[in-house]
């Protein structure tokens, strides 16, 4: 059986995309939010973050954030601006 040890978060330096940059900072702010990954989006797919965030933040993130839950434990979050596309 494997020991469990008490946890603390701890912020860290991360280097993400400029275009996404400002939508990761904004969801670290959040109490219990956890980001995993993010891009600010190609050719063929847009900006997006995956994240978990607590039961009591759920409503929140619904209203502010397209979300994917095609993952179990974690989800695609996606801006609800419109996507600009690159010429």
């Amino acid at each position: 059986m494997a020991d469990f040890h008490e946890q603390v978060d701890v912020w860290c330096r991360v280097s993400v995309d400029v275009g996404i940059a400002k939508m990761v900072e904004y969801l670290n702010s959040l109490p219990g939010v956890y980001t995993h990954a993010s891009c600010q989006g190609g050719k063929t797919y847009g900006p997006h973050v995956t994240a978990w965030w607590p039961n009591e933040l759920d409503a929140k993130i619904r209203s502010e954030f397209e979300v994917d839950e095609s993952r179990p434990g974690w989800a695609y979050l996606y801006p609800r601006e419109p996507r600009v596309e690159k010429t």
